[in-house]
């Protein structure tokens, strides 16, 4: 199981480098990204803290690029629990975001209740 968990985080680390953040990994995956899958992917698996400070340091500055309505259908699609990235309410300073800011549009999302999607 651990072999598992360090190939899942690996993934991750490598997905989202691709995408600018700094890590330990260099993207050598040969598909496209998929930032809201790649977001609760990291939500839900993503159990290193490290990983969590780089993804909320990505947010702040390119949070305008995830499609939320795409990420809410996402999530419930999949079952899951409102992640706890999702309900992050302020910068990765702890400071609380602007009104522009990302973090406060996805805490929405996360406290939405869930709506029928399957039209």
């Amino acid at each position: 199981m651990e072999h598992f968990q360090e190939q899942v985080l690996g993934f991750l680390w490598r997905q989202w480098s691709a995408l600018g953040v700094a890590g330990p990994s260099q993207s050598v995956d040969r598909w496209m990204l998929d930032p809201e899958a790649l977001l609760l992917a990291t939500t839900s698996l993503g159990r290193d803290p490290r990983l969590f400070d780089e993804v909320l340091d990505w947010l702040n500055t390119n949070g305008q690029f995830i499609n939320l309505q795409r990420l809410q259908n996402l999530r419930y699609r999949a079952c899951l629990e409102a992640p706890m990235l999702l309900r992050h309410e302020g910068g990765a300073d702890g400071k609380p975001p602007s009104e522009s800011n990302a973090n406060r549009r996805l805490k929405a999302v996360s406290v939405e209740a869930p709506q029928d999607y399957s039209a």
